[in-house]
């Protein structure tokens, strides 16, 4: 897979940057790099999409 070029859509360096920045305040946790394994990641991973999931299912029942 290969990354497309934000240059090719007039975005520069400095655009990126001011959207990277605008995602999470300086200093938030979530913007840490986390120390966790593949698989780690790949099991927080699934338990974020089930608990979707039950989310989506809940949400289909009160909507009946």
């Amino acid at each position: 897979m290969s990354a497309e070029d934000p240059r090719d859509y007039g975005l520069t360096a400095a655009d990126l940057r001011e959207a990277a920045d605008l995602m999470y305040e300086p200093g938030d946790r979530r913007a840490e790099p986390t120390p966790w394994t593949h698989d780690q990641q790949v099991r927080r991973g699934q338990i974020r999409s089930r608990l979707r999931s039950l989310a989506d299912a809940i949400d289909a029942e009160a909507q009946r």
